[in-house]
């Protein structure tokens, strides 16, 4: 196994020139290979899915592992960039009886690569994979686009495992936004669907955008909210910040806000529907974090539990604010003012 892209699978059948290509997780019942060849199954943006794991995991488990007309000779190659540590290769290590071939794009130790013609391939600590495509250099710059999460797995074959957490506190540059211009401003609620002691609370997260893109947390409201309370929160924090648009998750209680702020027309509230689960939400964006872009102020009296919450998810107790926070900067991020305008 090693690392490369792609989507198909490829089944040759003995004793024929001749190619079958289906979809990871196609039909390929009744049909039979000399060779199969897996090439990433998951997009990148599934691979914290469990749900689309699994998916794939099942689909080589109860058909593709079959499919060899000749168990003895036959052979499933799988290239796969790790997106997950238990993505079909670690699916598949898991189990044993397979060879790995692990290619890192900056080799983490000494390698010594002993290939079938008789040559050795060496490579020594930190030389790039393919420096006339990719050097060093260019590897760095991806690493600080992409975050060390993501970089990790797709680069380096190395998924970061969940115990330790996706951001860390060091991440966040602490700067006062006095006297800083924002060409955007915008506020992100997560809503709470009940306001028991053990519920998740309401979340208003305040953002600004300066014009060299940089993201400023200017505000983090975190409260357990009836619904007539929610609609009076959601009117101050509006009147406090002023910002340019009132982000609400189109679900539960989010769903009444919506429409009973649209009602009064105070407020210039706008619906989202959320792409992917929390954790997906959250490493598309470690990039953007790890880079320094994403700023909070010197002092706050929210900022300890902030802190506590987004650095132990996903294994903290609630994840509202982690829910709000995604919410804003992915919206701030992707868009300038002149794109909101």
């Amino acid at each position: 196994m090693s690392a490369a892209t792609g989507d198909a699978v490829q089944a040759g059948a003995v004793g024929q020139s001749a190619r079958t290509a289906v979809s990871a997780g196609g039909p390929i019942t009744g049909r039979g290979a000399g060779t199969i060849i897996i090439d990433d199954p998951l997009k990148a943006t599934a691979g914290q899915s469990d749900v689309e794991r699994d998916h794939v995991n099942d689909w080589f488990d109860q058909n593709v592992l079959q499919r060899l007309d000749d168990k003895v000779t036959g052979a499933i190659i799988l290239v796969i960039q790790r997106l997950h540590e238990n993505d079909l290769t670690g699916h598949l290590l898991a189990k044993g009886g397979w060879t790995h071939l692990k290619l890192a794009a900056g080799a983490e130790e000494d390698e010594v690569h002993q290939l079938p013609d008789g040559r050795t391939i060496r490579r020594a600590v930190g030389e790039a994979l393919h420096p006339a495509r990719e050097p060093a250099d260019v590897l760095a710059q991806i690493q600080r686009e992409i975050g060390s999460y993501n970089f990790a797995g797709q680069y380096q074959q190395e998924p970061a495992p969940r115990e330790g957490g996706l951001v860390r506190a060091d991440w966040f540059p602490r700067q006062s936004s006095d006297g800083v211009s924002f060409e955007l401003v915008a506020q992100s609620w997560d809503t709470a669907h009940k306001t028991g002691e053990h519920n998740d609370w309401s979340v208003c997260t305040t953002w600004g955008r300066t014009s060299d893109n940089r993201y400023f947390l200017l505000d983090v409201h975190r409260a357990k909210l009836v619904f007539p309370d929610l609609i009076a929160r959601c009117r101050a924090l509006y009147q406090r910040h002023r910002p340019h648009i009132v982000l609400v998750e189109d679900g539960a209680n989010g769903t009444s806000l919506i429409q009973a702020l649209r009602h009064e027309g105070q407020v210039p509230v706008r619906a989202v529907r959320p792409e992917g689960d929390k954790e997906t939400r959250l490493i598309l964006l470690t990039g953007v974090i790890e880079s320094g872009q994403v700023i909070l102020p010197p002092a706050a009296p929210w900022i300890d539990e902030f802190l506590l919450e987004i650095t132990r998810f996903p294994r903290a107790r609630h994840d509202d604010q982690v829910d709000s926070f995604t919410q804003g900067l992915n919206w701030i991020w992707r868009r300038t003012v002149h794109a909101f305008w």
